[in-house]
């Protein structure tokens, strides 16, 4: 079986095409397909209860009586549709997207069915703006997709969240924490305990509209990153102990958090973070303590190459350090 996961807030112009696009499916397995609404208000709810009682052996709903992201929780599909998936493989996609083939889901299980060591795999995807055909595109970049690492992963989200497929794996060592970019995280949590796949199709959509979460990156992306700065540190610290036998992947973990504390930003709004998340303060410090430490020691006595912090102290304090907080 396949758990589609789906989350929607407010997505009553959208939510038919994507449940749609899920039933339309043909497979030679079962399939469910699990809802998630974020307490929506403009009558997303009572579409969705049309689709469980017409399809009352394929559709469950989850209903939440209070936003849960505008409180600030973050990671929904991993905390409260994650744990009620049945399938031996899970598919995701946002209630404002949808699939485009309806062999989609065939098509990745039968990839994962021939490469047992997978634990996901990714398809290509078209973006485009829910107003206007112009400016539509395919993701990833072809140049991208032929190299498709776990490093890479590391470095940037390569994977739009209706294209991946995951192999259902143990769970107990995801993070309870608020993440930024919970997509990203579970692609990574994924993939850091086994192979990535790609499959050369495009077989779905994002849509790109204002009401979308994400639409405030188009115009100002380093404000985005700032409002959410704790959170993103969040989701690369929670991933160290999954690479801990790994320095590679280590080290750009380490870089990763390095840049987001860094971010180019105003004193005063700097302050004013820093006074709110004591977290952001104590490991800026510790990257400096670090830094210097390095540069005091000499290179033979070291090992120290410039741009590859070592890992030992650093990597023990963030640990500790997160896990305070």
């Amino acid at each position: 079986m396949v758990s589609i996961l789906c989350l929607t807030y407010n997505h009553k112009k959208f939510i038919k095409q994507a449940v749609n696009s899920f039933l339309m499916q043909k497979t030679d397995f079962d399939f469910e397909i699990l809802i998630h609404d974020d307490a929506s208000t403009d009558g997303t709810v009572d579409i969705l209860k049309e689709y469980k009682a017409k399809y009352p052996e394929k559709v469950r709903i989850v209903l939440s009586k209070k936003n849960k992201y505008r409180q600030g929780e973050r990671g929904l599909f991993f905390k409260y549709l994650i744990p009620l998936a049945r399938g031996k493989f899970i598919a995701t996609c946002e209630g404002d997207d949808y699939f485009t083939n309806k062999n989609k889901i065939q098509y990745q299980v039968d990839y994962m069915r021939e490469n047992p060591g997978c634990t996901v795999c990714f398809h290509s995807t078209l973006f485009r703006y829910d107003s206007s055909e112009e400016g539509a595109y395919i993701h990833p970049d072809r140049s991208i997709v032929d190299i498709h690492s776990q490093k890479d992963l590391l470095t940037r989200n390569f994977m739009h969240t209706s294209s991946v497929l995951y192999r259902k794996i143990n769970y107990n060592r995801l993070t309870k924490k608020n993440v930024f970019l919970a997509d990203w995280y579970l692609h990574l949590y994924h993939a850091l305990q086994g192979e990535i796949g790609f499959i050369d199709k495009t077989m779905s959509v994002y849509r790109k509209h204002e009401n979308g979460v994400y639409w405030d990156a188009n115009e100002d992306l380093e404000s985005l990153l700032l409002k959410n700065q704790r959170d993103h540190y969040y989701m690369f610290a929670s991933l160290l102990d999954l690479c801990e036998d790994n320095s590679e992947e280590e080290a750009i973990l380490i870089s990763n958090i390095g840049r987001i504390l860094n971010l180019k930003q105003r004193k005063e709004s700097w302050l004013e973070i820093a006074k709110k998340d004591e977290i952001i303060k104590q490991l800026q410090d510790e990257l400096a303590k670090e830094k210097t430490k390095q540069k005091e020691e000499s290179a033979e006595a070291s090992g120290y190459q410039e741009g590859a912090p070592r890992k030992h102290s650093l990597i023990k304090t963030l640990r500790q350090i997160f896990l305070k907080h």
